[in-house]
């Protein structure tokens, strides 16, 4: 497997506290730390830990949201730490985000078709408007959505289908990466299996690579093809998914097994 990602001791840290007379922070929190990994092409890697083990920071210092990461992040052989302004744009074309909030992450006032637009129109500049919303539709109904769904607006949508609308804009631009940040954790169980089978589907169908977040480790089992473990920061654990869920090594990846029950894969 040729590999897409490689993450080689990534540290973030943020400043929390007081400041000092010159303005600066005494204390630094570490969110990420010292953190090493890769990912394949075709594969999904799925990035399993609670609320506050830094999964979420980790996504965001892939796609170089932060300035002062530590480490390196090699996506293709570029460095995402190093990469100017130009390259970063086509960094970010190429690697795209699915949000966990299905409604706050799209604009209210935008139709589901001009969501899945304004990525186009802000990285593929070269395209006529025509084009644009040609691709912008294909994608809506390729994430299952209907003519009839393309004027509405988010609060017109269940949450299942808002989540469909945010897979469409991360897809429209054609990614080869596609980072999704806890992407079921707000619906229900039978509209987490749709979501995570439509996942399934796009991967097979435009050779995606997936980072799946995820504080279930249950929907992280169902789609992935290896497991890391976050917690407090730290990878404590990162293996191929059957070892993991049936041999894991780390006591804080066996309590994880031990809380959740399983998805069923079998909910259409």
């Amino acid at each position: 497997m040729n590999k897409l990602l490689e993450v080689n001791h990534l540290v973030q840290e943020f400043p929390v506290g007081k400041k000092n007379i010159f303005g600066q922070s005494q204390k630094m929190f570490r969110a990420v730390d010292d953190v090493s990994f890769t990912l394949g092409e075709k594969e999904t890697l799925g990035i399993v830990g609670e609320s506050g083990s830094g999964k979420s920071t980790l996504a965001r210092c892939i796609l170089g949201l932060y300035g002062k990461a530590k480490g390196s992040i090699l996506y293709k052989g570029k460095d995402v730490l190093k990469a100017d302004g130009k390259e970063l744009k086509a960094i970010r074309r190429d690697v795209q985000m699915i949000f966990q909030d299905p409604y706050s992450s799209l604009n209210p006032q935008m139709s589901a078709r001009e969501i899945v637009m304004e990525p186009l129109i802000n990285l593929n500049g070269d395209l006529d408007r025509a084009e644009i919303r040609r691709r912008a539709e294909e994608t809506l109904s390729l994430c299952g959505l209907s003519e009839t769904h393309f004027g509405r607006f988010p609060h017109e949508f269940s949450g299942g289908q808002r989540q469909r609308i945010g897979i469409a804009r991360a897809l429209v631009v054609e990614p080869t990466l596609i980072l999704a940040d806890e992407p079921t954790s707000a619906l229900d169980v039978s509209i987490q299996a749709q979501i995570i089978n439509l996942l399934e589907e796009l991967q097979e169908e435009r050779n995606l690579s997936y980072l799946f977040i995820s504080h279930d480790i249950a929907v992280v089992e169902h789609i992935s093809d290896r497991i890391g473990v976050m917690y407090h920061g730290k990878l404590v654990e990162i293996n191929d998914r059957d070892s993991i869920m049936k041999s894991p090594q780390e006591d804080y990846t066996k309590k994880l097994l031990s809380a959740v029950p399983p998805l069923d894969p079998h909910c259409k």
